[in-house]
């Protein structure tokens, strides 16, 4: 096999072959538990090295929103470093939707049966409401009317990504014509968002409108590229950067909208730090 010319091609190269190695390694283990922990580690650390500080990785989470709703078990996902997780159970920690810039779904080989049942679960993630900000920069700027629209933008731009990641799989042909049947039955913009097969190649959607145009009226396909191992984590590394360039202009996530029906359910009483002092009203 040829040496790619460029040296960050080339670099990429060699971190694919040494996935691939340890995609290899990880088949001796009985336990299919065990190997899909070690796939998914290995992918996280290479995300890990490559992430903006401004993001952090981690796996085995699961995401809330304020209303409850849950993702059930999420393989990877980039998540704003600044922000803790609500709380960790058993090792799994949970992590409000706010703070997700993206959701990874990991596989080992990618069935047909494997895309749909992600792309489903890629619906939920999108469809979690996301709520619990401060107004933020764009918000002191734009004010709560938001007349120019320019917040519903970022706000709109903030949905998790969804990805998934397989070292080998299906037909990039045939997982095309899934996809392209799974994104016509379903709302624009849902489901998976781009899929990465290590061994073959990229599927990603793409706007046919131009940028400026709303989603009512945009156009939407999916671009399939056959290219080397290298080519791929390449693009996928591409994929997540660009979308991650921005964060430093997103609100930040407002805990209290978590926690604020739990405090008020507290029940207590004042006491005066000074007797006589002016009282504008009762305390609650």
């Amino acid at each position: 096999m040829a040496v790619p010319s460029d040296p960050l091609l080339g670099t990429f190269a060699d971190i694919a072959t040494t996935m691939q190695s340890q995609f290899s390694i990880s088949g001796r283990l009985n336990h299919r538990g065990s190997k899909g922990s070690a796939r998914e580690e290995t992918l996280r650390d290479f995300l890990a090295d490559f992430m903006p500080r401004v993001v952090a990785v981690t796996g085995n989470a699961e995401l809330i929103s304020t209303d409850g709703r849950v993702s059930g078990q999420c393989d990877l996902l980039v998540v704003d470093a600044s922000t803790p997780p609500l709380w960790s159970v058993d090792s799994v920690q949970v992590v409000p939707i706010e703070s997700c810039h993206a959701w990874i779904e990991v596989k080992s080989n990618l069935s047909v049966a494997e895309l749909e049942k992600a792309w489903q679960a890629a619906v939920k993630v999108k469809e979690m409401p996301r709520v619990a900000y401060h107004p933020g920069l764009m918000g002191a700027l734009f004010g709560t009317a938001d007349h120019f629209g320019e917040v519903a933008k970022i706000r709109k731009e903030m949905t998790p990504q969804c990805h998934v990641f397989a070292y080998t799989g299906a037909s990039l042909e045939l997982l095309l014509d899934t996809m392209v049947k799974l994104a016509a039955d379903t709302e624009p913009g849902m489901g998976v968002d781009s899929v990465f097969i290590l061994d073959q190649g990229f599927l990603n959607r793409v706007n046919f409108t131009d940028a400026g145009a709303g989603a009512e009226s945009a156009e939407f396909g999916i671009a399939v590229s056959e290219c080397g191992p290298g080519q791929v984590l390449l693009a996928f590394n591409a994929v997540l950067q660009a979308r991650l360039a921005r964060v430093e202009i997103y609100p930040r996530l407002d805990f209290n909208r978590y926690v604020t029906h739990i405090i008020e359910g507290y029940v207590g009483h004042v006491r005066r730090i000074r007797e006589g002092t002016p009282s504008d009203g009762e305390v609650s």
